[in-house]
């Protein structure tokens, strides 16, 4: 299992363009083979920072999950905005156990 977490911190006004367009993207990218989850929201206590989260199969999934077009189109929404700071990890989840669940 591969699993990303990270954010983007867009400059004031930034950050809303990117909502709309990032819905297909998500409807896109969670019918995309070995997607178990993926996950955008905006900070609680910073709205103009989107959290992202992902969780894949495999190294395999999230590779060509890269390569798909509709990953191509939102980077272009990205280069398009002004974003101040970035970080997106990558993990690998082997071990995972259960901590909350109704």
């Amino acid at each position: 299992m591969q699993i990303v977490e990270g954010w983007i911190r867009f400059a004031p006004g930034d950050l809303a363009p990117i909502l709309a367009p990032a819905k297909p993207l998500l409807a896109a990218t969670r019918n995309e083979a070995g997607c178990q989850s993926c996950v955008f929201s905006i900070d609680v206590e910073d709205p103009n920072v989107l959290r992202l989260t992902e969780v894949w199969q495999d190294e395999a999934a999230l590779e060509a999950h890269a390569h798909a077009p509709h990953v191509a189109a939102f980077a272009g929404l990205l280069r398009n905005a002004s974003i101040e700071a970035m970080n997106v990890k990558c993990y690998s989840g082997e071990f995972q156990r259960t901590l909350m669940q109704k």
